[in-house]
């Protein structure tokens, strides 16, 4: 194991990664800036078909996107229990860092007949 570069141990500090190249024996011990989270990408669920994506949060917009659903359909997002599964507007933010895969479905917007 090679040693941190910035403290001489033989050992990895907490504040450093080792960046292993799978095709070689290279590896590069790389120091992480105190602000820099490493990456994870979220899983959701949207319409019964898995996504991954790269921040906590996600708007109604941008789950429509994925979901590739037309720009006026509307968003809801899946929740146990009784009761109606919460709208999420274009501009709102939904959390997928709580524990599990959040789940939402697409539609198409409630019409008024007559309106």
């Amino acid at each position: 194991m090679r040693s941190c570069n910035h403290g001489g141990s033989p050992y990895i500090c907490p504040d450093c990664y080792v960046a292993i190249d799978s095709h070689s024996s290279n590896h590069e011990v790389k120091r992480t800036q105190p602000d820099e989270k490493p990456a994870k990408d979220y899983k959701l669920i949207i319409n019964r078909k898995q996504y991954a994506w790269p921040e906590p949060r996600i708007t109604g917009a941008d789950i429509k996107k994925l979901a590739e659903s037309p720009a006026d359909w509307v968003v809801n997002q899946r929740v146990p229990g009784p009761g109606e599964d919460p709208e999420i507007g274009d501009q709102e933010y939904a959390d997928l860092a709580p524990n599990g895969v959040e789940q939402f479905t697409t539609r198409k917007p409630k019409t008024t007949p007559g309106v």
